[in-house]
């Protein structure tokens, strides 16, 4: 991996320590010679902090970046985008709930993934490459008929697994919002996500669903994050561990009519970079 291209020196606006973690979005050289320059998301440290002389006598920092491939280079951090590292910050109101998904059923969500192709639905897009969404993001809905006799069991007992939650979670909810015999049923489909190199996917709520549930596959990657900005909660990606949150019949009253901006449920994908997140999205409707 090349950190040869660093960018030509100006002050950073917000200061950096010696031993701080950045994300930097980083210029680097193609393989293959053919000399074009792509930026690249990457996790670095930052080794020393240096200070010269500018004009004007104004004092201009430099920062040795320490990436965790091993390269080293130095650079104001101007010309290039950065951020400090997301923290995790969990729910406290408790609207999303957090918990943990057997090895087995994992083990299927994976075969889903490696088997879109087969399993997925035709009609919303290349299931290899998904519906049109977003550059780096893959989109695949996988219908409960397209799965063979021999995973469906696996396959309600993956959206059951989830529909147990939803009591555990919200003690009262299902009958105050749908009446004394209501119930929580899995919809009919569930949809695969794989975000590459610089994939994300910007605020929104899944209105159309009382509840979904979020199944993280890996965790080899950077970024990715999943961000609740009006609850102040992000989580990082685990193998095994599930989110789950309700999208209708949660009291919500907006600031401006229609809006969706402040409601608890908003949440954002963050960029994925150095890999792969694959993730499965499951949604729960009451009835």
């Amino acid at each position: 991996m090349l950190h040869a291209l660093t960018p030509a020196d100006a002050p950073v606006e917000a200061p950096l320590d010696a031993g701080e973690r950045v994300e930097v979005e980083w210029p680097c050289e193609a393989e293959d010679g053919s000399g074009e320059v792509r930026r690249i998301w990457f996790s670095a440290t930052v080794a020393k902090v240096q200070e010269e002389e500018a004009a004007g006598s104004r004092r201009r920092p430099r920062f040795l970046l320490r990436f965790d491939d091993g390269g080293e280079a130095w650079s104001s951090l101007r010309r290039v985008a950065w951020r400090r590292p997301v923290e995790e910050s969990h729910d406290m109101t408790g609207f999303v709930h957090l918990f943990g998904l057997e090895e087995e059923l994992l083990a299927f969500c994976d075969e889903l993934h490696e088997r879109r192709e087969e399993y997925g639905d035709k009609t919303r897009g290349d299931a290899a490459c998904g519906e049109p969404l977003q550059g780096g993001l893959i989109s695949v809905v996988v219908r409960r008929d397209a799965v063979p006799a021999s995973g469906r069991e696996l396959y309600l007992r993956l959206h059951q697994r989830c529909v147990e939650e939803v009591a555990r979670a919200w003690p009262g909810w299902v009958a105050r919002v749908g009446g004394r015999g209501a119930r929580v049923r899995p919809s009919q489909d569930l949809r695969l996500l794989q975000y590459s190199e610089g994939a994300n996917f910007k605020a929104h709520v899944d209105s159309g669903w009382a509840c979904q549930a979020l199944v993280y596959l890996n965790e080899d990657f950077s970024g990715g994050y999943t961000e609740f900005p009006n609850l102040g909660a992000s989580y990082r990606p685990r193998r095994g561990r599930v989110l789950l949150w309700r999208s209708l019949f949660v009291g919500h009253k907006a600031a401006a009519p229609g809006s969706l901006d402040d409601h608890p449920a908003c949440h954002v994908a963050g960029a994925v970079y150095g890999g792969v997140k694959r993730v499965v999205s499951i949604h729960l409707v009451v009835t």
